[in-house]
């Protein structure tokens, strides 16, 4: 048996393809600059809610549990050590609501949801060879086609 090699490796029809699918461009991604906003949407409000949580700690064992009493108040701040302990107590809360916050996953299930979409596409013979086509065209308004239902520029001649 004996067979006739044209091409290998990068220069095959599925080398190009592997070469396109793992190239990055240099473009800002839809889904990404949304991830990006919600990014700082999550952090903001983490933020805020780490240190309403830390100051409340604080009214807490200051002013509640010394029964609204000025004097134990008082003789609650003049003990130095407790003081220390609940500040770094309140310091370590307002750390956990920020890092509870950060969804860890979220990149994970981006990029699978996304494979899945490559490949229910692939399905109804629609070949995406970039992971930017499938986020782009999920904000698509007009799509331009030509006859045999190629994905042109959208340039008229």
């Amino acid at each position: 048996a004996i067979i006739q090699v044209d091409a290998l490796g990068s220069n095959t029809v599925f080398g190009q393809l592997a070469i396109d699918l793992s190239s990055s461009d240099k473009r800002k991604q839809p889904l990404k600059m949304k991830l990006e906003s919600l990014a700082q949407t999550i952090a903001h409000l983490s933020y805020a809610g780490s240190m309403a949580i830390a100051v409340s700690f604080m009214f807490k064992q200051i002013v509640i549990d010394n029964h609204f009493n000025p004097e134990e108040m008082m003789e609650y701040l003049s003990n130095f050590g407790v003081v220390v302990h609940d500040c770094v107590t309140a310091v370590i809360l307002a750390i956990i609501v920020v890092v509870c916050a950060v969804p860890e996953g979220l990149p994970t299930m981006i990029a699978v949801v996304l494979s899945l979409n490559m490949s229910r596409l692939l399905e109804d013979q629609v070949l995406v060879r970039h992971l930017l086509g499938i986020e782009t065209s999920g904000s698509l308004e007009v799509l331009f086609t030509d006859k045999t239902g190629t994905i042109t520029e959208g340039i008229f001649t």
